[in-house]
């Protein structure tokens, strides 16, 4: 019997998608065959599948957790963000349009078979689909039909768990509240609550539960406690807020990784990172967040960067808005301070296209043609197809050909004439770029700090420009992914009722 059910929450980032991967992997580790999914994501922080489909890089973590390849089924409906207060709205993996609020709302009408269609193959695939919310369900004020939250389960008839986030403080009302605002037709699929980040003494919270339990009609299914190590994964760049710039506790890797590095005293490198307005992809980031050695900043503080060893421009929706935010708040003087002190900086996709000579820009931004940093020897010329593709080729770094690979996610189509990566079976590199003092480095890929030993000589790079002695961790990404999820799974599976969540995946 195939089975569903649906985690929700009381707003956003309460702790949905981690829970999510969490149960995704605990229930493919009983033997089950396990599928995410969400009806309508909101991101900049998207995957490309291996057949070119662009989907929220939330449920490419959660097919990771799931040990299943990602698919558009997974996540059909994903908004992105741009700087004109338009979504460039994403359908089975492919561009429908870029779209006001007001004009997606009257195209949502539409989109519900697509939604549903999704969810019925993956429905007919798997012996468990595990569905996300977005936001929360108690948001009644949007117009349309529901392609995430209770309006989904009630066509489906899936019951549904809610998620409520005892840090931000407020469960009680949020969870109640959720149950009183939305219609009997729909709260009646609300069947059990989670308590997630807490802290301290759970008995303490006993009488919470009872309120909740006695004033809604739901079970309570358990109280997980904040988690302690470093997330990785993130959905989007509202999750980054609640996070410090930089946490060293990894307790989900293996001991062997770093143990090393405490016995003695060793320098730390300082990998600053420009949070752009409308920065996309920071996923790219979290290997080296990984790293016991390396302390990453994300700050929109350009002061604060100043100090580190290295700079990552990284990827974004709207390039050239972001570029002349960079550049109003002192861009241009931070990237001439790094190149003159012999530090490495590093454009990633958008990052890349500001760092090229010459941007040319009439489709995304509309203002035609305008000089970039000029760091490198590059024009970037934006198209109205968007090229969605995975990527393997060679890295040409410090005398060594490194094995690479990465995902492409652009309009800006950027073209080079010092390139420093080999693409499939080319003789010759033909991505990316690179200066001729070897100090600023562009590439169009996502995901390339994920290739481990590209990571390790990168890094090693930048530590010895810094004239700091480092000690890199040398562990898989992969498996420091796996690691993680397991980890997450683990915690779930001792304080939350899983049997109890399997029971009520029964559909219908």
């Amino acid at each position: 019997m195939t089975r569903a059910i649906s985690i929700l929450g009381t707003g956003s980032d309460v702790g949905k998608s981690i829970i999510v991967a969490g149960l995704c992997r605990y229930f493919a580790n009983q033997g089950l065959k396990v599928a995410p999914f969400k009806g309508q994501n909101m991101a900049l922080n998207s995957y490309v599948t291996s057949d070119g489909s662009e989907i929220g890089r939330a449920q490419a973590f959660q097919a990771f957790a799931a040990n299943i390849e990602p698919i558009a089924e997974l996540n059909p409906v994903l908004l992105k963000p741009s700087s004109k207060g338009k979504s460039q709205v994403m359908v089975k993996g492919s561009i429908m349009g870029e779209l006001t609020a007001m004009q997606y709302y009257s195209n949502k009408n539409q989109l519900v078979d697509t939604v549903d269609d999704s969810l019925e193959s993956l429905l007919g695939k798997f012996d468990l689909v595990i569905l996300e919310g977005a936001g929360s369900p108690a948001e009644i004020n949007l117009p349309g039909p529901d392609l995430a939250n209770l309006g989904l389960c009630k066509r489906h008839n899936i019951n549904a768990v809610i998620v409520g986030d005892i840090e931000k403080g407020g469960v009680i009302a949020s969870l109640v509240g959720t149950t009183q605002v939305v219609d009997r037709s729909l709260s009646r699929y609300l069947k059990g609550f989670i308590i997630n980040k807490f802290r301290g003494d759970k008995s303490l919270f006993d009488e919470g539960l009872n309120i909740i339990e006695n004033m809604t009609g739901m079970m309570r299914l358990g109280i997980l406690e904040k988690l302690d190590f470093t997330p990785i994964e993130l959905e989007d760049t509202y999750s980054l807020n609640n996070y410090e710039p930089q946490t060293f506790n990894r307790p989900y890797l293996s001991s062997e990784h770093g143990s090393r590095l405490h016995n003695r005293k060793q320098h730390i490198l300082k990998v600053g990172v420009v949070k752009f307005p409308h920065m996309s992809n920071f996923s790219d980031l979290d290997p080296l967040r990984l790293e016991t050695s390396v302390n990453v900043l994300i700050s929109s503080n350009l002061f604060e960067l100043a100090e580190c060893d290295m700079l990552i421009l990284p990827g974004t929706k709207s390039t050239v808005s972001d570029m002349m935010w960079f550049k109003k708040h002192g861009g241009d003087l931070l990237l001439t301070e790094f190149v003159k002190s012999n530090r490495v900086v590093m454009g990633i996709c958008g990052g890349y296209q500001m760092l090229s000579r010459v941007i040319f820009d009439p489709v995304e931004s509309q203002v035609g043609k305008l000089s970039g940093f000029g760091y490198l020897n590059a024009t970037t010329e934006f198209q109205n197809e968007k090229l969605l593709c995975q990527h393997i080729g060679i890295a040409h770094l410090m005398d060594c050909e490194l094995p690479i690979r990465g995902y492409q996610i652009q309009n800006g189509i950027v073209s080079s004439i010092d390139p420093w990566i080999t693409v499939g079976n080319n003789n010759n590199p033909s991505e990316g770029s690179v200066s001729s003092d070897g100090l600023v480095y562009g590439i169009s890929w996502h995901g390339i700090f994920e290739n481990d030993e590209f990571r390790y000589i990168f890094l090693e790079n930048v530590s010895r420009l810094a004239n700091k002695d480092v000690i890199f961790d040398r562990y898989g990404y992969d498996t420091a992914k796996n690691d993680y999820v397991d980890k997450i799974s683990e915690a779930i599976s001792k304080s939350i009722a899983v049997d109890m969540i399997f029971n009520l995946s029964s559909i219908g």
